[in-house]
């Protein structure tokens, strides 16, 4: 039976890695990844005996198992991942799935793989097998997979130490009160002599990334002022859920009471989101907008 992550769950994980010395209750975050385990010995006669994060193997087993891990002069801690597996089959296949954490505008986050580990296996009852990634700072999964490389026989999350890459709103943490309000806005395909050009929220891509281009007239009292535009992509998890991941911030310049200005950016195929922030973080425009591969 698969169970879906909670958003409580991975919300306290994140909230203990950015702002808590304390060691993280990675155990209870483990418990709520979906499982498999039944449907893997059923379908492919295979069955996770152990699994270890670990510092290292030797001679067949794992060296300094935990949970949390400090990264090197190169920014990364090569993390092991080591299992038995019990085969039924003369040789039969085992997957390790490494992902890491990406923070979401919903705040529940995602897992987005990073690569997969293809391992072979022969018939045993407690058959070796490991495998291991370069992680830089942040929180991390890695799932044991069956034959199949989707059904998880268990998933087990560790931390690489440090503060993790993400990115961030230039105007964040900035003491500017300054009132910002947007009189009209457009997503669009270019523009010309200050007006949008083709307008619209669905876009078609003759080659990929297309560059996209936020027109929009903004009002602001106390101007000159600032505020952001966040442009967000609705990212799928490995376990299936969406979110929206913000990809870049544009800041925006608001030299007069009453100002029209444009930026753009390069949109893979998708679904997006652009949202302006006032310098307090409280969204005054928000449009989404698809755009799509040309057929």
């Amino acid at each position: 039976m698969k169970k879906a992550i909670s958003s409580a769950v991975i919300a306290a994980a994140i909230l203990g890695m950015f702002g808590c010395a304390k060691p993280r209750d990675v155990k209870g975050l483990e418990s709520g990844l979906p499982n498999d385990a039944g449907k893997v010995k059923g379908d492919f006669g295979m069955e996770l005996v152990e699994g270890v994060v670990c510092a290292g193997v030797e001679k067949r087993a794992p060296i300094t198992p935990g949970t949390s891990y400090a990264p090197g002069a190169d920014g990364t801690a090569k993390v092991f991942f080591f299992t038995r597996i019990a085969s039924e089959g003369v040789t039969n296949v085992v997957y390790h799935r490494y992902s890491y954490y990406v923070p979401t505008l919903s705040g529940r986050g995602i897992w987005k793989e990073s690569h997969v580990t293809e391992l072979s296996v022969t018939k045993s009852t407690n058959y070796p097998t490991y495998s291991w990634a370069l992680s830089s700072p942040g929180l991390w999964r890695v799932d044991a997979l069956g034959a199949d490389r989707k059904s998880i026989m268990k998933g087990f999350v560790f931390e690489v130490a440090g503060a993790a890459k993400e990115v961030k709103n230039p105007l964040a943490g900035t003491d500017s009160k300054a009132i910002v309000s947007v009189v009209d806005a457009a997503i669009c395909e270019n523009v010309d002599k200050h007006a949008a050009v083709n307008p619209g929220t669905e876009f078609t891509a003759a080659e990929e990334p297309k560059r996209i281009w936020f027109w929009g007239k903004f009002k602001a009292p106390s101007a000159p002022a600032k505020a952001v535009i966040r442009w967000s992509k609705l990212t799928e998890s490995i376990d299936g859920d969406k979110d929206f991941v913000t990809t870049y911030y544009s800041q925006v310049e608001i030299k007069s009471k009453e100002w029209t200005t444009y930026y753009w950016i390069n949109c893979t195929a998708g679904e997006w989101k652009a949202d302006v922030l006032a310098a307090d973080e409280s969204i005054v425009r928000s449009i989404e907008f698809t755009v799509s591969k040309q057929q």
